[in-house]
């Protein structure tokens, strides 16, 4: 377990062995979902077969 602060959650997500958190080059150009300056992170779903099954079932 990482305690963290705001302004460490960066440092403290690159400690973390998190396939599903990656860092965005510095000259991305996406911007971020909820308030639309440049993104720094990047978040996705490793879902399996199974799941995905599922979540797209609860989702549809």
């Amino acid at each position: 377990m990482v305690m963290v602060c705001k302004q460490h959650l960066t440092k403290g997500l690159e400690l973390l062995p998190v396939p599903h958190v990656k860092k965005m080059p510095a000259q991305t150009k996406k911007t971020c979902s909820f308030c639309g300056k440049q993104a720094e992170l990047k978040l996705f779903l490793l879902l399996s077969v199974r799941e995905k099954i599922s979540f797209n079932l609860i989702h549809s």
